[in-house]
């Protein structure tokens, strides 16, 4: 018996598409440093055209160091308020404290960072500008329990060093979503394109921090004398193993200083994390069309411009699926409008990569989404090509 739809193979479409998308991780820009002074105004300016495209989705940081004397009230750029991540009563050990704050779509040009203080003696202070962060989502919000339970000494496992009159209940070390205050933090999930940021302040007359394996200095400001040594700020930027963890626990420490020949007991350190996460939004490749329905056999990644390039694809605007009258077929309960088909993906140089398992089929209003990301964070990272091949069938609903 003749297949009663067999005319509808007059209406099958093949075809395969291409798209050629640009990395678009997390950049650092720009630092300023300002050691161990009472200014609390400095120049900051920001440029969003480098390396011959436009940067988006910026965002100002500002930390700072200084000792138990001090304290913030606020920061602002351009006069704009900044979000406290945290201050000098969270971020403390014995007489090393500071603070760290932020604000994302800042104003772009000449512009000054300003602080507001409280109490009095030196602080130092490092602020930077980012490219590419996520507006509403600018911090990743932590993984579940952030500690270990047992820290250990020189450094590692302690958010200070612990001082005659500290007891271990000082370590009870408090994790609050988007920021961690001590070493022995667990290794953090994240997606290619997002950076941690480590931001460390101690008494500079004993000793300083030295990172290894994906761990980068941002910068190092301090007193520069015996005096204010409690104003020695160090930053270091920690890019993701294979694009999806941040491993904090690579930092040594390192005997120097004024007072080198002093004992480990005596040399206080803050340390704390914040991940700084890439922009999530995704490229629309193709939606499908009405009375259409789209059977997608391939979905290839190739021809990256630089090694350490990720992709994300996913499969948006999902919902109830309609018969051939129009009325709902499947009505989903609790479905996602938007699901992954490729996360984080590797694309290896000098051949394409399959991301589809097996087909899938789309129809009226689902569309085809992806984004790319570079394990690179300095802007020459920013802006890198990676193909997207789709091969697919078209048939009438």
């Amino acid at each position: 018996m003749a297949n009663p739809n067999i005319a509808a193979i007059s209406e099958l479409h093949v075809g395969t598409l291409g798209f050629n998308l640009k990395t678009n991780g997390v950049v650092f820009v720009s630092p300023r440093v300002l050691p161990s002074t009472t200014t609390t105004s400095w120049d900051h300016p920001t440029a969003t055209s480098i390396y011959g495209y436009t940067l988006s989705d910026t965002l100002m940081m500002c930390a700072q160091a200084y000792d138990s004397g001090r304290s913030t009230t606020s920061m602002s750029y351009n006069s704009d308020a900044m979000t406290l991540v945290y201050d000098e009563t969270e971020f403390v050990a014995s007489s090393p404290s500071g603070a760290l704050g932020y604000k994302v779509n800042p104003d772009i040009g000449n512009y000054d960072m300003s602080v507001s203080m409280g109490g009095s003696g030196n602080f130092s202070n490092i602020s930077s500008f980012w490219g590419n962060i996520d507006q509403t989502n600018p911090l990743k919000t932590f993984d579940g329990s952030n500690y270990q339970s047992t820290p250990n000494d020189y450094g590692f496992g302690k958010v200070h060093e612990v001082t005659s009159g500290y007891t271990d209940s000082y370590r009870n070390y408090t994790h609050e979503g988007t920021r961690g205050h001590l070493f022995n933090m667990i290794d953090q999930s994240c997606e290619p394109g997002d950076v941690g940021v480590v931001s460390i302040t101690m008494d500079s007359s004993y000793s300083g921090m030295i990172g290894y394996g994906n761990t980068y200095l941002l910068a190092s400001v301090g007193s520069g004398s015996s005096q204010n040594t409690y104003c020695y700020l160090q930053q270091f930027i920690i890019s993701p193993d294979g694009g999806k963890n941040i491993v904090p626990q690579r930092f040594r420490r390192f005997d120097g200083g004024y007072n080198s020949g002093g004992s480990y007991s005596s040399r206080d350190l803050a340390v704390s994390l914040i991940i700084l996460q890439s922009s999530r939004t995704e490229d629309t490749l193709f939606e499908c069309p009405s009375d259409r329905v789209l059977k997608v056999n391939s979905i290839m990644a190739a021809n990256p411009e630089a090694a350490g390039t990720y992709v994300n694809v996913s499969l948006a605007g999902l919902g109830a699926v309609n018969d051939t009258a129009g009325s709902a077929a499947v009505t989903p309960t609790g479905n996602d409008a938007s699901v992954r088909l490729a996360q984080g993906v590797k694309v290896p140089m000098g051949k394409p990569i399959e991301l589809l398992n097996r087909p899938i089929y789309m129809v009226e209003g689902d569309s085809l989404t992806a984004n790319a990301k570079s394990s690179g964070f300095m802007p020459q990272d920013a802006n890198r090509g990676v193909d997207i091949i789709v091969s697919f069938e078209s048939m009438e609903d």
